[in-house]
């Protein structure tokens, strides 16, 4: 092989230099025109041949930015370049300039280096050498071969890369923990076990029935076929479960006598009428709804990383390093009250006991701020009253027939019953599938019930909530009043959507960047070592 010289402007007519891409067509100027009609064999070989060298040039600089982009973005890159034949156009017509080709000439050689950064942190540092091998095949059959090599690197996480970051993890309302309209929501199924009836109540009818898993009822006692009432289930909303070709089972086992559905055609659940509305069509009542797609909920991964943030704001506060009973809370001077003032953390569970009022107090105006955190059961055989916390537990929520978790304003520092819906959460962090187990009778504004990552269960016999229930993990919403009886759901907005529970009590935080994570985009060096095979 031979070193390859440098081509000049003015050596010869080069017939890539002459032609312009336009769309994917070229363009030809007049010296290709005035080749194309030349009668000299020995200048039309000796042009061919250029035009074929610079077909070689251009397929390994095609094939170097591609592989710069490749390893830059998905750290993957094109082995090679298949042929592709180079048109023009002329305003005599359409021709071939050539065919051009690239590959990699022998295995890419790459170097892994761990190498320290300056900041306390190893980088995996891989370097890449490549060989191209560009073909140019002009016109007459004349071919060139060309080869160039290049080095580049780029620095990768080796799973061990710490980043610290500055402030709060969270902006500074904290983080949007989002709760998705409707009555009750469940990212897997909701079962409903009753004779006496299931209601959901809303003004505007948006007292949405939604399960990713699809939506059943059957009776307490005797067999579904001897049941014709029409509305043993009621709602003010949508009965919605996905039903796109992908999910079609769900929806047709929802409408079947497995699900919702009837033996010989009959209904026991109604729905109102729906009109048209926007990208929504029209669904008439008495009828479930196809989503499209299952409704997204948040990851586990998230859910990690908020509980987190809930431990790190709870401790901030009280720190109860025992189990929280409030037989044994000294009661407040003047009133009796018994108070557990947010921020707070407790190792251990939090017992109500039997005859008693415990009081959870926000102090904060930030709702982020105002986390009670338990790192056992919550157990409520009293009245747990709510005045805006977020009661976040790792276990489970359990409570007694006549027991009573509501919300209230009485010395809260939100004034409306809208406004401690807001910011009052009731959430368990627990996998099971009783994570939050209702066993009450009672009429209670209750705000949002959340299962993160486990089921809820209601057995309460004509019990009546106002809220919303939500089932984030892949248990199931079982409701299931004692004796058949009824389950009421009163549906208030101000239970879901954007919920600013989320915040960072840090001035800091880190994260460990997964191994391969791109620190440095790769760095190609140029081509170089050029040479002519052919």
């Amino acid at each position: 092989m031979k070193q390859l010289k440098r081509f000049k402007k003015n050596a010869g007519i080069g017939l890539t230099t002459s032609l312009i891409l336009v769309g994917g067509m070229l363009l030809v100027g007049s010296a290709v025109s005035a080749l194309s009609i030349s009668s000299e064999k020995n200048t039309f070989r000796s042009n061919a041949k250029v035009s074929a060298t610079e077909l070689a040039y251009a397929a390994i600089s095609m094939h170097y930015n591609k592989i710069r982009v490749g390893l830059a973005t998905t750290k993957t890159y094109p082995t090679q370049l298949n042929p592709t034949t180079l048109t023009y156009t002329t305003t005599q017509g359409t021709g071939t300039a050539g065919v051009y080709s690239s590959r990699i000439v022998p295995d890419t050689k790459v170097l892994d280096q761990i190498l320290a950064d300056g900041s306390g942190n190893n980088v995996l540092r891989k370097t890449y050498t490549f060989e191209l091998e560009g073909i140019g095949a002009g016109t007459g059959g004349v071919e060139s071969v060309v080869r160039a090599t290049f080095t580049g690197t780029q620095d990768e996480s080796d799973g061990t890369y710490v980043v610290v970051h500055s402030g709060s993890k969270y902006s500074g309302n904290g983080v949007d923990f989002a709760v998705c309209p409707g009555a009750m929501s469940s990212n897997a199924a909701i079962r409903i076990k009753t004779n006496q009836g299931f209601r959901t109540y809303s003004a505007d009818n948006k007292a949405d029935v939604v399960a990713n898993k699809g939506i059943t009822w059957e009776p307490a006692t005797g067999t579904k076929s001897s049941f014709t009432n029409p509305n043993v289930l009621d709602i003010q909303g949508q009965f919605q479960v996905p039903g796109n070709a992908e999910y079609a089972y769900i929806y047709d086992q929802t409408v079947g006598p497995s699900g919702l559905g009837n033996y010989g055609n009959v209904k026991n659940y109604r729905s109102p009428f729906f009109a048209a509305n926007g990208s929504n069509p029209a669904l008439d009542a008495d009828t479930v709804a196809r989503r499209a797609y299952p409704r997204p909920f948040p990851s586990p991964t998230m859910f990690n990383d908020w509980q987190t943030e809930w431990t790190n704001m709870g401790n901030t506060g009280t720190k109860f390093a025992a189990t929280v009973n409030s037989s044994n809370m000294p009661g407040r001077s003047g009133d009796g009250w018994k108070v557990l003032k947010a921020p707070s953390v407790i190792d251990g569970d939090l017992l109500v006991a039997g005859g008693e009022q415990l009081r959870l107090m926000p102090t904060s105006p930030n709702p982020w701020e105002n986390i009670v955190y338990v790192k056992g059961d919550v157990k409520n055989v009293g009245q747990l009253m709510n005045l805006g916390v977020t009661l976040v537990f790792e276990g489970k929520y359990s409570d007694a027939p006549g027991a009573e978790y509501k919300l209230d304003t009485q010395e809260s520092p939100y004034t409306t019953i809208d406004s401690v819906m807001d910011c009052a959460n009731l959430i368990s962090l627990d996998p099971g599938a009783d994570a939050i187990k209702f066993t009450t009778s009672s009429s209670s504004t209750t705000g949002l019930v959340y299962s993160a990552r486990g089921g809820i269960l209601i057995e309460g016999s004509n019990a009546e909530f106002t809220g919303k229930l939500c089932a984030a993990g892949d248990q199931d919403i079982n409701i299931a009043p004692g004796g058949g009886a009824s389950f009421v759901l009163h549906y208030n907005p101000h239970s879901g959507g954007n919920r600013n529970i989320v915040g960072s009590a840090r001035t800091s935080w880190s994260e460990t960047l997964p191994a391969g994570t791109i620190l440095r985009a790769f760095d190609a060096g140029r081509l170089e070592k050029w040479v002519t095979v052919k």
